[in-house]
């Protein structure tokens, strides 16, 4: 899956493997991005952003790292994803040639039912712990430690990129990077499917659109209509529906 990725130092690609198979390195700058227990660590190079938007980053990585072993078992994750990953399955259509970018796997609820459904599958996160995981599950799936805000990926490889719960969690001006950044990666016409938080009645009247999760996790919840003006600049919005009362899912086409 080399072909799909690319340096996040400066877009050069292809990404080759070093003598010893321990890490890919740059064709053009001679970047070095290591493997580790099978995941390729783009994370060297640093986060994106402005010095607020990468120490959020940097507090979720250390929450994500922390939960991952027992974040399989949160009881009303599973009970979401019961209705969620069906849904995004059936809004992907994933094909058996399929090309596609997962970006925040994390522990891999949604890989490991998309890597038996497509061709290649890129899957990102940037908690080692959650890929390592991950990798337990989704043996066939590229994953890469990355800041999904600045993915890796070579323009116009992927048929597809999916994304479920990521977006909510990504700072304002970093989530509108990683969408110019998805786009980038689909090939003409390409799709997206994602889900996010869906700000509703509900959570208006019991707890805040902006915060932090236990004082460390960067979230903010999406009306219909914050979600469309999101992705319009860059997609042709198909639809956004939400699924039960918690998440919006948004179908759409590069623009």
């Amino acid at each position: 899956m080399l072909d799909l990725l690319a340096c996040p130092s400066d877009g050069s690609h292809p990404l080759l493997p070093s003598d010893d198979y321990a890490a890919l390195v740059c064709s053009a700058c001679d970047a070095r991005y290591p493997i580790r227990q099978g995941v390729v660590d783009f994370l060297v190079g640093g986060l994106s952003g402005d010095e607020q938007e990468r120490s959020l980053k940097q507090s979720e990585i250390g929450a994500r790292d922390a939960q991952a072993h027992r974040y399989d078992r949160m009881l009303m994750l599973r009970l979401l994803s019961a209705l969620e990953i069906p849904a995004v399955l059936r809004a992907l259509r994933p094909m058996p040639t399929d090309a596609i970018f997962e970006a925040g796997c994390g522990t891999g609820r949604l890989t490991s039912a998309l890597a038996s459904r497509c061709g290649r599958l890129v899957a990102a996160d940037f908690s080692i712990g959650s890929l390592l995981l991950c990798s337990e599950k989704a043996a066939d799936a590229r994953l890469i430690a990355a800041d999904v805000c600045r993915a890796p990926l070579r323009p116009a490889a992927f048929d597809a990129v999916v994304s479920c719960q990521c977006i909510e969690h990504l700072p304002p001006e970093g989530c509108s990077r990683a969408i110019a950044s998805w786009r980038g990666a689909l090939k003409p016409n390409g799709r997206l499917v994602l889900t996010a938080y869906h700000h509703t009645w509900w959570s208006r009247l019991l707890g805040r659109r902006e915060g932090l999760h236990s004082g460390a996790i960067y979230f903010r919840r999406f009306t219909s209509q914050m979600l469309r003006e999101l992705l319009e600049p860059h997609f042709r919005v198909e639809r956004i529906r939400p699924i039960g009362c918690y998440v919006l899912l948004a179908s759409a086409h590069a623009a």
